[in-house]
């Protein structure tokens, strides 16, 4: 018994300092990572619409996580459950309803060289003047239709998720535009 008992108990000591040394760490970079989070959306949201600031809008009732307001449009930023995890996305869409662009932020957990294509622009560019929900259609079919938007190839849950992401800040214009008259 006793020659358990050491080991154990050395062993739960040594979780304890490497856990308390994780949460150390983390404590000291949380503000920098919360700051580095921050420039990092500022910049894509000026990506989108150049030149202009952005304040934020109050959230509440909306479906994006987080929206803003511009001269030009608004800036929506949602989460939607793809194939390997959440993916988040922000969409710019002008004072008309209109997509301006979309930015997938985070897809990081979804299958390299198929659903994490969601970030490049060959695919984030069809959403672009598009307005009213948006249909996802998969191998070209019906895609001249005006709110279709062809799915990545073998990665329908992404884009999916992409999609309803867009809907949802879509949905979001419809809410703020309802709350100016």
């Amino acid at each position: 018994m006793k020659t358990i008992l050491k080991p154990a108990l050395v062993l739960t000591l040594l979780c304890l300092l490497v856990t308390a040394a994780v949460a150390g760490v983390n404590l000291l970079t949380r503000d920098a990572i919360a700051a580095a989070d921050k420039a990092a959306a500022e910049a894509s949201m000026s990506a989108l619409i150049p030149g202009e600031s952005f304040t934020p809008l109050n959230a509440d009732g909306l479906r994006s996580q987080e929206a803003y307001t511009a001269e030009s449009g608004f800036i929506f930023i949602a989460e939607a459950n793809g194939y390997g995890g959440p993916v988040r996305v922000m969409t710019a869409v002008d004072k008309g309803g209109a997509v301006i662009g979309v930015i997938v932020l985070n897809c990081d957990d979804e299958t390299p060289g198929l659903g994490q294509n969601a970030k490049k622009p060959a695919f984030t560019d069809r959403f672009k003047g598009k307005n009213g929900e948006i249909q996802l259609v998969k191998g070209g079919a019906a895609v001249s239709y005006t709110n279709t938007v062809e799915a990545i190839t073998s990665a329908t849950y992404t884009s999916t998720a992409v999609k309803d992401c867009v809907n949802m800040a879509l949905a979001d214009y419809r809410l703020c535009k309802e709350g100016e008259q």
